[in-house]
């Protein structure tokens, strides 16, 4: 049988909370406790304790316990703890945690490692820009040269195809800008400067075009094409010097073909129509009113055509003391009759002057001075010996003069120049490409007017056609022989 606690309260007669108060613990046993529950409860008297429960003696116990201590702070009972270990599973879970970071990290920096070893480079994007652009594909190409900017700042090839681009696409102002930008000692700078020339031609700046074409020439004279381009400028031009140093340095870079080669000779022949090239002058001076040598071929056309007046207005902006649009104005003067104009004009103007020299003969020989025509017309003769009017002129000149042995070779240049105007009306023909005969005359004619260089091509073209051409490979022997001993002008001398 489990014990029984007795408690009594006994006080001392003091009132709380200043009495004393005694706690007996009597422990009894079960007969005892009965015997004492016979005998009678136990009453409560002043001064003796009363039998409580086991809740009370508690209740009061912790009470009194709680009157004898101090009291305390609720932080003075907080006692430090010490850290609370991790638990296994815990630190199992952050393991895994920073392993799978770690191959993330892992996976996306070998990601990005080939990412950027795929990724082209610089010289690699700029050689497919130049094949797309040679393709055709100009939009890629666009495309390339924007990433190019993105990766780095652009180089002298990154601003060439940025120009060829913009001249396809008809960005002519942007096109000169960026072809500016290729300096001269790059290995493009002359495939620049051609380019350049072509975009100012398509502009009808052919004085700006010509200074271009002469500056890739400069720095490269084997580029066929700038050759070309000068070709066609001196050609509606009429600048029959030019027009002819450029055929010969072609002709030894590359092959002429027969419509090359007819259009040498028929051009330093007279034989053109102003018809065909006034609407291009016309756009030239609009574009250039700078432009000297169109304007004066411009004027040189009008005046042909009847047009005194237009040609007259666009010879103004000249200079009055120009050699050459003297030239011209003298022979408005003439063609109008007002001689008195013509000779004033010509009274001022340079003496040796070829065009002026020319005219002078003509009014002279009119006059029937032949001497002073004798000596203008040799001036004239001696800058050009092609020129129809002067060659005929001189021969004049001197039959009148009666000096027969020096008029005999100008006669029979006279000659060989009507010959050579009649084969021109016969090359015209769609079947003169193929007539092997015509073109060995050609080369005969040329050969005889001492135009050494047109020969040489006319008889390469016969070789061509026929390459057992007897003929024409003696006759080509024959011209390479007499080079070096004779110069091409030594015999035109009258």
């Amino acid at each position: 049988m489990q014990p029984t606690i007795l408690h009594r309260v006994t006080s001392g007669g003091l009132h709380p909370p200043y009495a004393l108060q005694t706690i007996e613990a009597v422990t009894l046993t079960s007969p005892r406790l009965n015997q004492a529950e016979e005998r009678g409860r136990i009453g409560t008297r002043p001064g003796i304790g009363r039998l409580v429960t086991g809740s009370d003696v508690s209740e009061r116990f912790m009470c009194s316990q709680r009157a004898k201590t101090p009291l305390k702070s609720p932080a003075a009972d907080v006692r430090p703890q010490s850290p609370r270990p991790a638990s296994a599973a815990r630190r199992r879970a952050w393991l895994w945690i920073a392993a799978c970071l770690t191959i993330a990290a892992l996976v996306a920096a070998c990601a990005f490692w080939r990412f950027k070893s795929s990724q082209p480079t610089p010289d690699a994007i700029w050689e497919r820009a130049q094949a797309n652009f040679h393709a055709g594909r100009y939009e890629e190409v666009a495309l390339d040269l924007r990433r190019l900017d993105r990766m780095r700042e652009p180089t002298t090839l990154d601003w060439f195809l940025r120009g060829q681009l913009a001249a396809i696409r008809e960005q002519l102002d942007e096109a000169s800008a960026d072809l500016a930008k290729v300096p001269d000692d790059h290995q493009v700078a002359a495939h620049a400067r051609l380019m350049a020339g072509q975009v100012e031609r398509r502009r009808d700046r052919v004085r700006l075009a010509e200074a271009a074409f002469l500056a890739a020439l400069r720095l490269d004279p084997s580029l066929v094409r700038a050759h070309r381009e000068l070709i066609t400028i001196y050609g509606i031009q009429f600048r029959r010097a030019e027009f002819k140093a450029e055929f010969v340095a072609l002709q030894k870079l590359t092959h002429l073909s027969f419509d090359d080669v007819y259009h040498w000779t028929s051009l330093l022949n007279n034989s053109w129509d102003p018809a065909d090239v006034v609407d291009s002058l016309m756009r030239y001076v609009a574009a250039d009113p700078l432009d000297r040598h169109s304007r004066l071929a411009l004027a040189e056309i009008y005046r042909r055509m009847g047009r005194q007046e237009d040609s007259e207005s666009t010879l103004e902006p000249l200079a009055a003391a120009d050699p050459d649009a003297d030239a011209i104005r003298v022979q408005i003067a003439f063609d109008r009759g007002e001689i008195e104009q013509a000779d004033r004009l010509l009274a001022l103007g340079k003496a040796d002057n070829p065009a002026l020299a020319r005219l002078r003969g003509a009014e002279a020989l009119g006059c029937r001075r032949v001497q002073t025509a004798v000596e203008q017309f040799r001036i004239a003769y001696a800058a050009n010996p092609d020129d129809h009017e002067t060659v005929f002129g001189l021969w004049a000149a001197l039959e009148l003069q009666g000096d027969k042995a020096k008029a005999q070779p100008i006669r029979d240049a006279a000659h060989n120049l009507d010959r050579l105007n009649s084969l021109l009306q016969r090359g015209r023909a769609a079947t003169a490409r193929q007539d092997l005969p015509l073109i060995r005359d050609f080369g005969t004619l040329c050969e005889a007017l001492h135009r050494d260089d047109e020969a040489r091509a006319w008889f390469h073209l016969a070789i061509a056609a026929n390459p057992t051409d007897k003929q024409s490979q003696q006759a080509l022997f024959r011209l390479e022989s007499a080079r070096s001993i004779r110069k091409p002008d030594e015999s035109r001398k009258p």
